[in-house]
């Protein structure tokens, strides 16, 4: 009875061997485990040295880096990258990887730049995923004999070809397939799983599962900008200070909500015009995943520069001055205009002329508005210049002759163009004086005087002029010249010696 039980027992302990086997636990707590890092320096820097020293059922874990070797897995191992992000196998194109026994496991690499990724040379039992196949000829090639291998959550990209199965295998486990970039079916019911299968070139075999987009997290987008409080003559500063979790970012896009991008990394940017925008940032991954971050930015107005020009600079008060805007702003237009005099508002145009009513010193001051309602405004003193007095006199006597002893009326004839004349003063030449706008002088002595009169407006402005005055004795003589003007003795002349001109010549040219 006791030989029964122990047969039964003995007979489940097989099955349950054979079950274990079956399942490919041929990574038992027994195997040992590996580590290849390059920048470690207990660890092996090879990935093919680690392999050389494993054993059966071992586990060969290789930190994040570039591995430049080309692989021959002769034995049952597991080889498991740190991430396929980062822990790149590079051909050099040639083969990356070549498997040549049975029950190997590979996960987490990316294989590049090969004439194959991974070669699979008649053997079986294989897992492979969770890898990146890239920029090779063949990504994946499992020869004839090469079954009942398992290839799922690969991301296959930019390959010649990207699979050839010559045998039976799986290309799909559970309900998780590949990532074929080439793949063309629709996702109608979006779960990121195309509606139709993926063929694998070689044998007829399907990929059931075909995935819309890689395996890859999405990048986590984030960004900051400088300054806070940006005006539109601001240049704002964008930092990206996005992260992949399983990658690298390879590209950037920015809007900036104003019909502007930008693909650089950390791009400048100023706005024409005041406003609040919305600057999304969208990366993309090694693996063609993006994601995208939306921030809103207010953007403050700068106001305008007032400011005016006139002419001439230095005006008369006589003078109609001509004054015009020159106010700018650098984000919009000035709209409305406000001069003032003195306090006094003139004109509510970007021009306008006026003519001072005196000379002073007057504030004229210009007030504009732009765009947005934001004011500035700029004051300017002007000096107005008086306009001097113009001095004139004339002077005459009642019987018409300048002679001694007869009175002669001198009159005022200057006049002020921007005011009065206020004061006059008269200097005869003799000694004599008068403050008198209008008056008289008789002369006692024949001769020569330097009659000058000066004069002073309200504005305190003086002008002169000086004239000759004759005083000449009365002529006793009752000749024949007497009572002739000179106009009269030079007309006589002229007659006699045009007779005396006249008989000359008939004397000369007589037949």
């Amino acid at each position: 009875m006791k030989k029964k039980y122990i047969l039964k027992i003995l007979v489940l302990l097989f099955f349950i061997v054979n079950i274990l086997i079956n399942l490919n636990y041929f990574y038992c707590v027994s195997a040992d485990e590996i580590f290849v890092d390059q920048n470690h320096l207990s660890y092996f820097h090879s990935i093919q040295d680690a392999i050389d020293n494993a054993n059966e059922n071992d586990t060969i874990y290789v930190a994040s880096g570039t591995y430049t070797e080309q692989l021959t897995i002769d034995k049952s191992i597991i080889l498991h990258g740190e991430h396929k992000s980062n822990t790149t196998i590079d051909g050099m194109g040639n083969t990356c990887i070549v498997i040549s026994s049975n029950l190997v496991e590979i996960q987490g690499f990316t294989l590049v730049n090969g004439s194959y990724g991974i070669y699979i040379d008649n053997t079986s039992e294989h897992q492979i995923h969770d890898n990146t196949f890239k920029q090779t000829t063949y990504g994946l090639f499992i020869s004839e004999n090469s079954i009942n291998s398992n290839i799922y959550s690969n991301n296959f990209i930019d390959n010649n070809e990207h699979a050839i199965d010559l045998a039976l295998n799986n290309w799909h486990y559970l309900s998780s397939g590949n990532y074929w970039d080439d793949y063309t079916g629709n996702d109608t019911n979006n779960d990121n799983i195309g509606n139709s299968p993926y063929l694998i070139n070689g044998s007829g075999n399907l990929d059931l599962y075909p995935y819309m987009t890689p395996f890859t997290l999405p990048p986590n987008v984030d960004f900051w900008y400088s300054p806070s409080n940006p005006t539109t003559q601001t240049p704002i500063i964008f930092n990206d200070v996005s992260m992949d979790p399983d990658g690298v970012i390879m590209k950037w896009l920015w809007d900036f909500g104003d019909g502007t991008e930008n693909i650089s990394q950390n791009p400048t940017h100023i706005y024409e015009d005041d406003g609040v925008y919305l600057v999304s940032l969208t990366v993309f991954d090694d693996l063609g995943s993006s994601n995208s971050e939306l921030y809103e930015i207010s953007v403050d107005n700068v106001p305008p520069t007032a400011y005016f020009i006139h002419s001439p600079a230095k005006p008369l008060d006589i003078q109609e001055v001509d004054f015009r805007d020159s106010s700018t702003d650098p984000d919009g237009t000035i709209v409305a205009w406000t001069w003032t005099i003195d306090d006094s508002i003139r004109s509510n145009s970007s021009m306008f002329r006026y003519t001072f009513p005196d000379d002073g010193v007057y504030i004229i001051q210009l007030k504009v508005e732009d765009d947005d309602e934001y004011t500035s405004t700029y004051s300017s003193e002007i000096t107005v210049q008086n306009v001097g007095p113009t001095a004139g006199f004339s002077f005459f006597t009642e019987q018409g002759n300048l002679t001694k002893n007869n009175p002669i009326s001198f009159n005022d004839n200057s006049n002020d163009l921007d005011g009065s004349i206020v004061r006059w003063h008269w200097d005869f030449g003799d000694g004599q004086t008068s403050t008198d706008k209008n008056t008289k002088k008789t002369y006692s002595t024949d001769g020569v005087y330097l009659v000058t009169l000066s004069v002073e407006d309200d504005d305190g402005e003086t002008e002169s002029i000086s004239k000759h005055v004759t005083i000449e004795s009365i002529s006793t003589n009752e000749g024949f010249l007497a009572g002739l003007s000179i106009f009269d003795i030079f007309f006589v002349g002229a007659i006699i010696i045009a007779v005396i001109f006249v008989f000359f010549l008939s004397k000369k040219y007589a037949f």
